[in-house]
């Protein structure tokens, strides 16, 4: 089923707002099985409301909307959806006794929050005053939702069990990740293209996430095809790979072996990060003498070497740029440098990763 999410609001359109209702709902509704087609943003004009409303509802199975339901003037989704859908709103007296009861001083203007259109679903609102709902637009269902980040995530659950029973036809759509350090992410979409020449893989899908120095590669699509590229992917980086939490996979690592950090370069960010994993067994002591393992990192111009030694021996080394703001090297150094030490202990070397777009004479 297609959706189309619509951000309604001036102050998401000057950018005072960022629009997090709308990732948590494309991500969800995407887990579920739906299709969302696009995001979009309007103002709270209502004549602008009342003509791109209907347009984008033709174009789609689910139309939800977020923002503007609050009790103030400035609020005025209610009346563009009344002029926009044909819609009369009655009072729902079911939520209007929920606020008086809720409220030890009704204040009249929140009888505003109870008022729906006729026959809609009412959406309960755990964490506020607005109630939303659910009402039908010739053959699109349209799901109104208050725009308050917390409002608008708590009542995400009521309208997707509602929605199952309109939709009982969607199922999850499968999905595969793969993630990795130190490889840039045209290398990776490279190997993709050449596992889909190689392999026919006409209906998969995949994307490419990167963060620093590291890089998240999603694969959609038919199960045996997402798992040719898998294989394929993990083939041509087998050192490379890792759960998605480079911490989390040196827990184990740690506890056996003694790891020194020596962390001058990162400004305490590998020691802070470190303190969330509990189990994580690191020393952060440049006078270690006992450890097997030390990691540290020197500087000559504009590169850094972070390197690995085993007993005070030359073991694995990543010889990295600097670039970008001060903050951004540090956390790079930092996942570059924890990512080097999975990668040696586990698999007792470090390679440099060639790039694949170039052609050996």
């Amino acid at each position: 089923m297609n959706v189309i999410l619509v951000a309604i609001g001036d102050e998401v359109i000057r950018g005072q707002t960022i629009n997090t209702n709308g990732a948590l709902l494309a991500k969800t509704l995407t887990q579920k099985g739906f299709n969302v087609l696009k995001h979009v943003v309007l103002t709270d004009d209502i004549q602008q409301l009342e003509e791109d409303l209907p347009a984008l509802a033709r174009q789609c199975d689910l139309l939800i909307t977020t923002g503007g339901l609050g009790p103030t003037s400035d609020d005025r989704t209610r009346t563009a959806l009344s002029r926009a859908f044909d819609w009369t709103f009655v009072l729902n007296e079911d939520w209007l006794n929920h606020l008086q009861a809720t409220f030890s001083r009704f204040d009249r203007a929140l009888q505003s929050q109870a008022m729906i259109p006729q026959n809609a679903f009412l959406i309960a609102n755990t964490e506020g005053t607005a109630c939303g709902f659910i009402q039908s637009f010739e053959q699109t269902q349209i799901a109104v939702l208050p725009g308050v980040p917390g409002e608008c995530k708590a009542m995400i659950s009521f309208m997707l069990e509602h929605f199952s029973t309109i939709f009982p036809e969607q199922r999850l759509k499968p999905t595969s990740k793969l993630h990795f350090f130190g490889v840039f992410e045209r290398y990776l979409d490279h190997q993709v293209q050449q596992a889909v020449s190689a392999f026919n893989l006409d209906q998969l899908q995949w994307g490419l996430y990167p963060d620093i120095s590291t890089v998240a590669v999603v694969f959609h699509g038919p199960i045996e095809q997402q798992e040719k590229a898998r294989t394929w992917l993990l083939q041509q980086y087998p050192t490379k790979n890792y759960s998605g939490d480079l911490l989390s996979d040196l827990e184990p690592l740690s506890q056996q072996h003694d790891i020194t950090i020596i962390e001058s370069h990162t400004a305490g960010l590998m020691r802070w990060q470190a303190s969330h994993y509990p189990r994580l067994k690191l020393f952060f002591d440049g006078n270690q003498d006992t450890s097997q393992w030390t990691l540290k990192m020197h500087q000559e111009e504009k590169k850094v070497y972070i390197q690995l030694l085993k007993e005070k021996k030359l073991f694995s080394q990543q010889e990295v740029m600097l670039q970008g703001s001060l903050t951004k090297q540090q956390y790079r150094l930092a996942i570059l440098g924890f990512g080097l030490l999975v990668e040696s202990l586990i698999w007792g070397k470090s390679e440099l990763v060639i790039d694949p777009t170039v052609l050996e004479s």
